[in-house]
């Protein structure tokens, strides 16, 4: 009733990503104390319930847009056939193919990385209640776009780009 710990970790895994990259680890741990349950708080006709709260949390998104995104977009070739007479006089047409989106194998997870620090409290028999609670998030490995130039030949790759910081401050109160 007083020391709260919670812990976790696991391993997903996706094809959507590149060759190297399938899988990711992503853990997360949190903690809590009741000190209003210590015998040292004297303050419980004022304050009836107290709890700080520290937790940290490891996520990762897969949700492409396509989930062949890491991969190279084959298709069959575009505009006119081509051929060649054969050796008994007839046209044999032969296929060819395009490639028009880059294979990225070292396309990995997004990662969000969330830190919580929180109080909970309950003041005069729970009449007022409430949370504050600080927050930081960094989502980072964006998946996106990037643009190549145009003698490659193709327009961009997908690769982990981009990188989120939130932070902020929450207060909740019931009364």
């Amino acid at each position: 009733d007083r020391y709260l710990l919670t812990t976790s970790i696991r391993r997903d895994g996706s094809s959507a990503f590149g060759t190297s990259n399938p899988y990711a680890t992503f853990r997360s741990i949190s903690g809590a104390w009741v000190f209003s349950n210590e015998n040292f708080f004297k303050w419980k006709h004022i304050m009836n319930s107290g709890k700080l709260r520290l937790s940290y949390g490891e996520n990762g998104n897969r949700a492409l847009g396509n989930p062949y995104f890491a991969l190279a977009n084959l298709s069959a070739g575009g505009g006119k056939m081509h051929g060649y007479i054969n050796s008994s006089g007839d046209l044999s047409l032969y296929r060819y193919l395009m490639m028009d989106r880059l294979a990225n194998p070292n396309l990995r997870w997004e990662k969000t990385d969330s830190w919580n620090v929180g109080l909970d409290f309950g003041l005069f028999n729970d009449r007022i209640s409430g949370t504050f609670e600080y927050y930081k998030t960094i989502t980072q490995d964006m998946i996106m776009n990037e643009r190549l130039p145009s003698f490659t030949g193709f327009q961009g790759i997908a690769t982990n780009l981009g990188r989120v910081d939130n932070s902020g401050i929450e207060l909740a109160l019931n009364t």
